[in-house]
């Protein structure tokens, strides 16, 4: 389907660096069809006063309850922990995750684009678990209202997170997510500047006018044959 797709397309889209790349080496077609556009984000936050923000132990994940976002490793390392871990989403696997929950695992269900936004600004630390992604749209989001992201270590990601400087990336394999963010708050004073490097990296990489402005240039090159 990706084959007939690029070869039957005027343009041909994907968000990120690593699927570019992917693309364009695994596949014969015109390759001045492919462009990356990044996701974008709608709104960024005004107020990065962490003294309105919940306590330092509540993070926040947001994502589909699928095995792709690996919500089972996350409960895993956090249950019964000093963490509370509020979880904004729904999916397949609801119910069998809240099987394996304790008490500080707390399942939000799913929120208006509107509340989320708003959510978002409760916290101080956004975390996933996710397995792969393409340009995550949650970490964006995240980031743009001054959350601190602790996101698995994958070639999207590090699109996004420079680790130690607008957010953190852990390994999976090799790391306990729960051992990683005690570290981070043993340097505590790096957090203001790590949060206000994640508000500026989104501007300048994920804002709506840049991707409207690409979007309104796609049309231009494509009704131009």
């Amino acid at each position: 389907l990706t084959f007939l797709s690029l070869n039957m397309s005027n343009i041909y889209t994907v968000t990120s660096n690593s699927d570019f790349n992917f693309i364009s080496k695994s596949y014969l077609f015109d390759k001045n069809k492919l462009k990356l556009r990044k996701n974008w984000v709608e709104s960024y936050s005004k107020d990065l006063d962490f003294s309105n923000r919940l306590n330092n132990y509540s993070l926040l994940s947001v994502g589909r309850l699928e095995l792709q976002k690996d919500y089972e490793y996350l409960i895993k390392n956090f249950n019964n922990t000093d963490y509370q871990i509020d979880i904004v989403g729904s999916g397949s696997l609801e119910n069998n995750l809240k099987e394996i929950s304790s008490d500080n695992i707390n399942f939000v269900g799913k929120l208006s684009y509107k509340d989320l936004i708003k959510f978002y600004e409760k916290y101080l630390f956004y975390i996933s678990s996710t397995n792969y992604e393409g340009n995550p749209k949650s970490i964006l989001e995240a980031m743009s209202r001054g959350c601190i992201v602790v996101a698995p270590d994958l070639k999207n990601t590090r699109e996004i997170i420079t680790n130690g400087q607008n957010g953190f990336l852990y390994d999976k394999k090799n790391q306990n997510i729960k051992d990683v963010l005690d570290d981070i708050f043993d340097e505590k004073e790096k957090l203001n500047s790590i949060s206000n490097n994640a508000l500026i990296s989104i501007k300048k990489n994920n804002s709506l006018t840049q991707f409207i402005d690409n979007e309104y240039n796609d049309y231009v090159e494509i009704l131009s044959k």
